[in-house]
């Protein structure tokens, strides 16, 4: 039988991940090498001891547009965006929202009425990105486009 020495199991992102978590990889032989007996799959637990995580809260208010629809304003349904940031705890700790910043691109806004979810970038402010990040790309916010003379409903 022929083995490789080593396998790449495939790449986790850890920004993607949350204290400690497990993944199932597929183990792929690269081609011309042949096994004897090896399981289907590798359990992967990953374990970020030295990093501290947790969850500031950033007012909504503060939020960088762009492609905003001529005429039209964003109503957003929360007042608040929940972030996760990650890095020393020492650090961690001083993280307020006054160091994360929030852009939503709307070029793909309908002006119907209607509520409508947007995906924003959410990162953190020089020098801290340097020493800390946004632990998750899957932040949102929910928002209707009023125009001109439109208020929102309470």
């Amino acid at each position: 039988q022929i083995l490789p020495e080593q396998i790449l199991l495939g790449k986790l992102s850890l920004s993607e991940v949350f204290e400690r978590v497990s993944y199932s990889l597929p183990i792929e032989l690269p081609e011309g090498t042949t096994g004897w007996n090896l399981p289907e799959y590798a359990t992967v637990t990953l374990t970020v001891d030295q990093l501290a995580s947790r969850q500031v809260a950033v007012d909504t208010g503060d939020i960088v547009w762009s492609n905003v629809p001529e005429g039209y304003t964003p109503h957003l349904v929360s007042s608040r965006l929940y972030v996760w940031v990650r890095g020393p705890s020492e650090l961690v700790d001083e993280i307020t929202a006054d160091d994360i910043s929030v852009a939503a691109d709307l070029s793909e806004a309908v002006t119907e009425d209607g509520l409508q979810r947007f995906p924003v970038h959410v990162t953190l402010k020089d020098p801290l990105e340097e020493s800390a990040g946004i632990v998750g790309t899957h932040y949102s916010i929910a928002l209707r486009l009023l125009s001109g003379g439109e208020t929102a409903a309470k």
